[in-house]
């Protein structure tokens, strides 16, 4: 393999270049290939007519979808919605499992490229319990990491295991893996973060129900009367009082 010297790819062949042996280099490609799994269903499915016929793939894929969007406007919260994600998931999984490099083809890529990465291996996505562990447990994990940001202003950043579960959930009905856990924090936290340098909010509370938009972010203040009452009584324990009449006469 010849590669440029400066690592530009502009016109390699004005370039100083140099002869790197790949014999023993291995190469690895990944992306996202958002609607591969389409392409293996209509390949795998096998039209049938009569009422003894199974629904075909991609129809229950359609179905499902439709019904997962009439969920969502409707914001209906029971188990069979929370666990239509995972279903959905799961179904995904399986499907690109079977993917070939004819499916790849299809796709868009070139067969000279295809055909120069002999394994084809698809991977996973993130179940929920795996996107609440990258969401908390990580040393740089993104709690941690909002959390210190609001101990900058002096606020105590509450999040419930709860809203973890409920954030979690909603990462994995976006389908864009870890990465959509920052964008729902940064959603749930936009006005609290807004709010946190004031001096009187000393704490903010995310549970369950606010990520699920049934109520706002809890954001506690201080009492401010309390605060004004305490040193109302220091300052009269240090006032001393003017003596009286009859202790003024009974002196003289």
């Amino acid at each position: 393999c010849v590669v440029p010297k400066d690592g530009s790819r502009k016109n390699p062949r004005d370039r100083d270049t140099i002869q790197i042996d790949t014999s023993h280099v291995l190469f690895i490609c990944g992306g996202a290939f958002d609607g591969l799994e389409k392409i293996v269903a209509r390949r795998i499915d096998k039209g049938s007519i009569g009422f003894g016929a199974k629904l075909r793939r991609r129809d229950m894929m359609k179905a499902a979808g439709e019904k997962s969007l009439a969920n969502e406007i409707s914001m209906i919260n029971n188990e069979e919605i929370r666990n239509e994600a995972s279903s959905e998931s799961s179904t995904m999984d399986e499907l690109l499992t079977k993917a070939e490099t004819t499916d790849l083809v299809s796709f868009g890529l070139i067969p000279e490229f295809v055909g120069r990465f002999p394994v084809v291996v698809p991977v996973k996505g993130l179940t929920r319990s795996q996107l609440a562990q990258v969401l908390a447990e990580p040393k740089n994990a993104l709690l941690k990491q909002f959390k210190y940001l609001f101990s900058l202003d002096g606020v105590e950043l509450v999040v419930t295991d709860s809203a973890i579960d409920e954030i979690a959930i909603a990462a994995q009905r976006r389908g864009t893996g870890a990465r959509a856990l920052r964008a729902i924090l940064e959603r749930l936290l936009l006005d609290a973060m807004f709010v946190a340098p004031d001096t009187d909010v000393v704490k903010v509370i995310l549970d369950g129900a606010a990520v699920r938009g049934e109520i706002p972010v809890t954001i506690i203040r201080q009492e401010k009367n309390a605060q004004f009452k305490h040193s109302h009584d220091d300052e009269e324990d240090d006032y001393e009082r003017p003596p009286r009449h009859s202790e003024l006469a009974a002196y003289f």
